[in-house]
């Protein structure tokens, strides 16, 4: 794609060209800001959306994980938050298949804490229900949504920058 050049003719003697000047860049400013703002919520929602399909993958897209993501723009920022309390477990692994079956990016995340190896552990849930696990492999949900939204985060800043200049006639 070739690049377009813009030029903009300022007499710098000339008050009304100056004006003109910074009207036009302050309004641009402030509609590139709002194009960076659609293009970071547009980003944001596929983020969720791949969050909530590579749940569904591991076979655990409608549990808790998945009603517990939030999606947050601010300026400048993504955030896709997990809020469940064992997001980090699904997301890591535990246990000994765990460290069999690691996250990708496991950084400061401890495998298999309490030693139990094969031996594993029995745990209740929530309808008082004993099992017993040797724990679970990452099912790395975060990690790879978070790749996804930036492999695509460029196009959309290009589409809704586009999109501007297109309006403004540039």
């Amino acid at each position: 794609m070739a690049e377009k050049s813009y030029t903009l003719d300022i007499n710098i003697g000339n008050y009304k060209s100056i004006k003109k000047a910074e009207d036009i860049f302050g309004k641009l400013s402030k509609e590139i800001d709002k194009a960076i703002d659609d293009a970071l919520l547009e980003t944001g929602k596929e983020i969720e959306k791949h969050a909530h399909k590579s749940l569904s993958e591991y076979g655990i897209g409608s549990g808790e994980v998945a009603s517990s993501l939030e999606l947050k723009t601010s300026n400048e920022s993504i955030e896709l938050i997990a809020t469940s309390d064992h997001a980090d477990f699904v997301e890591f692994g535990t246990g000994i298949k765990g460290s069999e079956n690691p996250h990708p990016k496991p950084t400061g995340w401890t495998y298999d804490v309490n030693n139990h190896g094969d031996s594993g552990w029995v745990y209740c849930d929530a309808n008082n229900n004993f099992h017993w696990t040797a724990g679970t492999e990452s099912r790395p949900f975060m990690y790879k949504s978070w790749r996804y939204g930036s492999s695509i985060i460029g196009s959309k800043v290009t589409k809704h920058l586009n999109i501007l200049m297109k309006g403004a006639g540039l």
